[in-house]
């Protein structure tokens, strides 16, 4: 017994047991394979218990540091910079936003879609309280660079709920470039004529010395998501 406890307290030490407490935000998923990073997590520490979470709004910090979780994984658009909270973070990976226009929409045999081709154009975009920087950040675009205030037909939590109202005709939707079109007869994508991109992070508190938390970050290291390619689109057939 003497033993077997010694033993169990070196894995333990070493980070190859306990728990690692992970919040991820939904919309992740959206945009890149997790499942890559708990394989690998598993394959070399399998007695560590993942315990996953989904967690949405500005939940991350505030989980963080009231010790509810040990790792993070949120867009930088969620995640505070301004805090005395001492976090470290590593950024994961970029994704680029596209256009998701239904092919019988007017703007659909277009390939170079410009601010001023929007401008009628009835919208269909996250809720303000889902997404409330994203959502003015693109607000501010076409405030800026259009010089109108975007019609929104209607409002869709996320880039699958996006195109199903894309696809019935209702507006014309911003998605990631990496998720896969749901209906490639009734959607084109076009690239938007403005810079709209979600930079998603892993964040942890900078003392929490877990050994398990330090594997997981190990693991991070050797993930290498590669970025959305940004170049022209080709046009949909």
């Amino acid at each position: 017994m003497l033993d077997n406890a010694r033993t169990e307290a070196w894995k333990a030490a070493r980070g190859e047991t306990g728990t690692l407490r992970i919040m991820v935000h939904p919309s992740i998923y959206n945009q890149v394979d997790m499942s890559l990073v708990f394989q690998r997590m598993l394959a070399k520490w399998p007695e560590v218990r993942l315990k996953i979470k989904d967690a949405i709004s500005n939940m991350a910090a505030t989980a963080l540091n009231n010790g509810e979780c040990d790792v993070a994984f949120y867009s930088t658009t969620y995640f505070p910079r301004n805090t005395n909270i001492h976090f470290k973070t590593k950024e994961m990976f970029t994704t680029p936003f596209v256009l998701a226009i239904p092919v019988n929409h007017r703007l659909a045999e277009k390939e170079n879609i410009t601010v001023t081709d929007l401008s009628n154009c009835r919208f269909i975009l996250p809720p303000s309280e889902d997404a409330p920087e994203f959502r003015q950040h693109l607000e501010n675009m076409l405030i800026k660079q259009g010089h109108f205030y975007p019609i929104v037909a209607q409002e869709a939590r996320g880039p699958m709920a996006t195109q199903n109202l894309v696809a019935a005709s209702l507006g014309i939707g911003i998605v990631p470039a990496t998720f896969r079109n749901a209906f490639p007869e009734k959607i084109v994508f076009r690239d938007l004529p403005f810079k709209a991109e979600r930079t998603v992070v892993a964040a942890w508190l900078d003392n929490n010395t877990a050994p398990a938390l330090q594997n997981f970050l190990s693991i991070l290291n050797t993930i290498s998501a590669p970025k959305a390619k940004t170049g022209k689109m080709k046009k949909e057939k």
